[in-house]
């Protein structure tokens, strides 16, 4: 079959098999050092040129022992052929221009995930993959203006955390998440501990608006940059979107999620 991934314990299900690997991390070698001591053969398919960019030179050298593994560079993956399960794939060539079929037991793709951060505001400051900045590298980017250091998993609004593979860090892992998560819940305690919730927005530089919060009918005086009712309903009239409450869209309702 075609799989996104795969975990140590499915490496016995590809014995005898020749199998295809996508990409070029190390997660993509750990899978061929597992798979190779059952199946026939591994083949690792690169779009670059050289597994140093972008793989642990420790692992580099444990492929090269493996018989049984082999690197194809400048390959890409074109189509995939099957009735009730994978049968063979088809590989482009950029060096040769060439496109062969080949017969296959099994796909895993390790290509990495995308950030699928868009929704957020530009308060929260992301880094050239669209993964957010915490702790250190907020301040390393000009984006944190208060005299204390901000916590390892803050972002760049105070009192705002984020863990787990959203965040800017080389580790992706599950149980990081999981660690992460504990932890942004530990310093969302000592922040409210801290700060009180009337001056979070305050804290962000964010200065209060007159007016009634669209997500709290009762509130008239917003901590983010909400308008006046009135000029709400025009705007809305207009067919235009209001922008969106910091601290009711993200600040509380994070910490409710956790």
């Amino acid at each position: 079959g075609i799989y996104y991934g795969a975990a140590r314990s499915e490496a016995a299900n590809t014995h005898g098999l020749d199998v295809h690997i996508i990409g070029a991390g190390n997660s993509a070698g750990q899978a061929a050092m597992f798979f190779s001591a059952h199946a026939r053969s591994v083949t690792i398919l690169y779009r670059g040129e050289t597994l140093e960019k972008s793989m642990s030179r420790y692992l580099v050298e444990q492929l090269a022992t493996r018989a049984n593994i082999h690197v194809e560079y400048r390959a890409e993956v074109v189509a995939a052929h099957g009735d009730a399960s994978l049968e063979a794939i088809y590989v482009h060539n950029a060096a040769t221009r060439e496109t062969t079929r080949r017969e296959s037991g099994g796909l895993f793709i390790f290509i990495g995930a995308d950030a699928e951060t868009s929704w957020l505001p530009p308060e929260i400051e992301l880094d050239p993959k669209g993964h957010v900045l915490t702790g250190s590298d907020v301040r390393a980017a000009g984006r944190w203006h208060l005299d204390s250091d901000p916590f390892l998993l803050e972002t760049s609004v105070p009192g705002i955390f984020a863990c787990g593979d959203v965040r800017s860090s080389p580790v992706k892992r599950v149980a990081a998440a999981v660690g992460e998560g504990s932890m942004a819940i530990a310093f969302m305690h000592q922040y409210l501990r801290e700060h009180p919730r009337n001056r979070l927005m305050e804290a962000a530089g964010i200065e209060p608006a007159q007016g009634s919060c669209r997500r709290s009918s009762s509130s008239s005086r917003c901590y983010s940059a909400c308008l006046p009712r009135e000029q709400l309903r025009q705007k809305r009239q207009e067919g235009q979107s209001d922008r969106p409450c910091l601290a009711t869209d993200l600040t509380f309702s994070v910490y409710a999620r956790t």
